[in-house]
């Protein structure tokens, strides 16, 4: 089974682009167009599904991808390393450590050792080998005069080298192992900002429904603002009408608030002009709420402020003096 392979190339928050190389399949994604969502709502969040499932998917291959190469190529090719840094420190009698152990290894398989070094280094591991085999210097200076010493030689030598011989130099491992990593980690987090779409749309739909009317959508950057109402099922007026001039002149949008009930209308800011206590008339008596207004709360303090409420003071009549 391929996994698939990721680019992110950031040139600027506007600029940001992911490329997926799936099944033979190259496909490049603008990520900040990926966020926005300036169409309608109800089609950005039928397709924010479909895209969110497919990075979550491709983010958890990502990662299934790395453990492989983590567990089967990092961790043996470190392993492999570590026996032949151990044999050269057994050659030169020096204590191990962990910095010791990997000093020798970045030295022993770095891409920018030359060949002669590197012959140099094989001789010291294999006696190294030698001595942790046969079991004593004495030994294995007698080994050597072996007719099947050099044999041996070159075996050890095809075996401590099998990984540099297939370009798996201390640094190819490193880079690539970081890369994946880097790739499975930057998916993750795009996958993690990419589910939090569908909350921010899902705010931005409920502010506009409080502003503008239930029946609502996020409008196009080249669509006027009054295409962002959407028809009332109750009514064929239009939401705003502008004049010549280009200053609206009416702006109501009509909300249902109950399937038996008349439909609201506001005014742009949100206020409601149609109902009995809009009108100064008794709320349980009305044909659009039946007496729960939404704007109960602010009626009724417009009406205690208002002129119409204050008490009125009796005029003082007095007879008039006889001329």
């Amino acid at each position: 089974m391929s996994r698939p392979e990721t680019t992110f190339e950031v040139a600027s928050p506007e600029n940001q682009t992911l490329t997926i190389l799936q099944h033979g399949l190259r496909t490049q994604y603008n990520i900040a167009q990926l966020l926005a969502f300036r169409h309608n709502l109800e089609e950005e969040l039928e397709k924010h599904s479909s895209h969110q499932s497919y990075f979550e998917q491709t983010a958890i291959e990502l990662e299934f991808k790395k453990l492989e190469f983590e567990e089967n190529g990092y961790a043996k090719w470190w392993s492999h390393a570590r026996r032949c840094a151990k044999y050269v420190h057994k050659a030169k009698a020096e204590k191990e450590t962990l910095e010791s152990l990997k000093d020798w290894v970045i030295t022993l398989f770095s891409e920018d050792l030359n060949e002669v070094d590197r012959e140099a280094y094989v001789d010291v591991a294999f006696r190294g080998y030698l001595l942790e085999t046969l079991g004593s210097q004495k030994k294995v200076d007698e080994f050597q005069v072996d007719p099947t010493y050099s044999l041996r030689r070159e075996q050890f030598k095809a075996d401590m080298l099998q990984f540099v011989k297939n370009g798996w130099s201390y640094e190819k491992i490193q880079t690539t192992y970081r890369n994946l990593c880097e790739e499975a980690k930057k998916l993750s987090r795009f996958a993690g900002t990419f589910g939090e779409r569908a909350f921010k749309m899902n705010e931005v739909a409920g502010l506009e429904k409080a502003k503008y009317g239930q029946n609502v959508r996020i409008a196009a950057p080249s669509e006027p603002r009054g295409s962002q109402e959407s028809a009332s099922p109750w009514s064929s007026r239009p939401a705003i009408q502008s004049a010549p001039s280009g200053r609206i002149e009416t702006a109501r949008t009509q909300v249902a608030t109950k399937p038996l009930g008349l439909p609201f209308e506001r005014t742009p800011d949100g206020t409601i002009n149609n109902c009995s206590l809009a009108l100064g008339e008794e709320a349980k008596g009305c044909q659009i709420c039946g007496g729960f207004c939404p704007d109960q709360a602010r009626f009724n303090q417009l009406a205690k402020t208002s002129p119409a409420s204050q008490p009125v003071k009796k005029r003082q009549h007095t007879m008039p003096k006889d001329g």
